[in-house]
């Protein structure tokens, strides 16, 4: 009950903040220094996301944690961060056509396609990330290991750029070239 008063009150948050959420023009992500590759459409989407996740992260001097509430299908993907009382501290929103960020909790300069970037990296269909990816002339794999857990690598000729491991509810994400991780881990929603 007080889960569903606390996501009621996000929601309305949210209505709020899409007013005074600052939207851009889709940019491209420098996923190298010299390469830059725009986000795919959300009907790549392998089927849809709706979950409560941790959110645990250092990006460069600033480390934070949050809980956020993530949405993702084939129209579009929110990523709203919450405070432990359930107040909205930051969102992150694309539909396709434009993204936006509001947060006190990242940096001012830090773009909100990189996180959803990242975010298509993780839940996005393997095959259709390899696709993309080579059109950039860069590599995407994907490696199920022994014990269950799946390993994305995004590759610039040989130089390891970013990796994402899949385990269970645990997703954790780090960026070599940027210098920043996080990890996503699969809150309780009871």
């Amino acid at each position: 009950m007080i889960r569903k008063i606390v996501f009621c009150l996000s929601l309305c948050f949210v209505i709020a903040g899409f007013n005074s959420c600052t939207s851009s023009k889709l940019n491209k992500v420098y996923v190298t220094n010299t390469k830059k590759v725009p986000l795919l459409a959300p009907s790549s989407m392998n089927g849809s996301v709706e979950c409560y996740e941790y959110f645990s992260g250092s990006f460069g001097e600033q480390s934070f944690a949050v809980t956020c509430y993530l949405t993702s299908d084939n129209e579009g993907m929110n990523i709203l961060m919450l405070n432990d009382f359930g107040v909205q501290m930051g969102m992150i929103y694309y539909d396709g056509e434009a993204a936006g960020i509001e947060s006190s909790i990242l940096p001012d300069n830090f773009k909100s396609e990189y996180i959803l970037l990242d975010i298509q990296n993780a839940y996005y269909d393997a095959e259709e990330l390899k696709n993309h990816y080579k059109q950039y002339k860069l590599d995407f794999t994907k490696e199920v290991l022994s014990d269950g857990t799946e390993v994305r690598k995004v590759f610039s000729k040989k130089e390891l750029i970013e990796e994402i491991r899949i385990f269970e509810k645990n997703i954790s994400i780090k960026n070599y070239l940027r210098g920043y991780s996080y990890e996503l881990t699969g809150a309780d929603d009871e």
